[in-house]
């Protein structure tokens, strides 16, 4: 059978209306992050929705047969999954479908889906009440839980501190009565999604408010970037004389503001991509003691999607060549 030009879109943001952030659905972290890459597929200009495909290898870096048996679990998941929202004409609440269907095909390396036409207000044509997020910093992290806490906190425009009841985020994240006890909501839930979510621009702190004896509330307290990150944080020590870095020197942070007028912490965002490719302390700090951190990070998700095509034997030394040649460092060969 003859493959389908995927046509993949760059993705680069996730958008959907605030209701649909607000929502009350069950996801798995795979279910979620075909979810994702089906909003970064829909382009502002799209008028409706149709068909996407969707490549298995954008989930694993060398796809294998539990790969796509993983897949097709997921896929099946997300068809049966309902998403209880507040409706956009009336303050009412529907439960529906978030899926028309989720098929895969075995030996056609991508899986094909499609919303279900009630989502589709959700994410077409939207006006004001919408929430836009970076696709790359959604899709790396590692739970649906920080996930859609990030998403959550990304719906609350320009916050500096915000209070969530317990109650509500159990019901946010749909932990099904799961983690009663602070101890285990703080061990399993609230310590992982503050240490993801600590390298992004979505990074907190959080107090906890008590009714009586029982913590009933947190208050997120939004931390900026106004710090710069000092290079000594790197053990950077090398053997090679020529190659030492300055450690007294500041590596300070490059924060942008994003297409949705928000700030994005690139320095957080590139140091997170370039841990992935499993680079040492040494090559991190090269790579952006110089460089444009957007661009590392950019840069990051194009290599990313190119090594699922490129025969290699160390994946590691390949993508720290190519960060060097593309960054425009190649002034001499440099030991991996």
């Amino acid at each position: 059978m003859k493959r389908p030009n995927l046509n993949l879109p760059d993705l680069r943001v996730v958008v959907q209306h605030n209701n649909l952030v607000n929502a009350k659905y069950i996801m798995g972290t795979l279910e979620m992050k075909i979810f994702l890459v089906m909003l970064a597929m829909i382009t502002k200009d799209k008028k409706e929705l149709g068909e996407f495909h969707i490549p298995v290898s954008l989930f694993y870096d060398k796809p294998t047969g539990s790969s796509y048996q993983n897949i097709k679990r997921a896929g099946d998941s997300l068809t049966k999954r309902n998403i209880t929202v507040e409706e956009l004409s009336r303050k009412e609440f529907a439960s529906f479908p978030l899926m028309r269907y989720c098929k895969y095909t075995h030996g056609e390396g991508h899986i094909r889906v499609r919303f279900n036409e009630d989502v589709v207000p959700y994410l077409l044509q939207l006006q004001g009440s919408f929430t836009m997020c970076d696709f790359p910093t959604l899709f790396q992290m590692s739970t649906s839980y920080a996930i859609r806490f990030y998403m959550w906190l990304r719906a609350r425009h320009r916050w500096t501190s915000v209070d969530i009841d317990l109650d509500y985020l159990r019901q946010l994240l749909d932990l099904n009565g799961k983690y009663h006890a602070w101890r285990d909501l703080k061990k399993r839930i609230i310590e992982p999604i503050c240490e993801e979510l600590s390298q992004t621009d979505m990074a907190f702190s959080y107090d906890t408010n008590r009714i009586g004896r029982s913590i009933s509330s947190l208050t997120i307290n939004r931390i900026k970037a106004t710090q710069p990150i000092q290079l000594k944080m790197f053990d950077i020590s090398t053997t090679n004389e020529s190659e030492k870095l300055d450690v007294s020197t500041a590596l300070t942070e490059q924060v942008a503001l994003g297409k949705d007028g928000q700030p994005v912490n690139y320095t957080h965002n590139a140091l997170r991509v370039l841990k992935k490719w499993s680079l040492s302390d040494h090559q991190i700090g090269k790579l952006l003691s110089t460089t444009s951190h957007k661009h590392v990070c950019e840069l990051s998700y194009q290599l990313n999607l190119e090594s699922e095509k490129v025969k290699m034997g160390n994946r590691t030394g390949w993508a720290y060549q190519e960060f060097i040649k593309r960054l425009g460092l190649a002034t001499h060969k440099t030991a991996v």
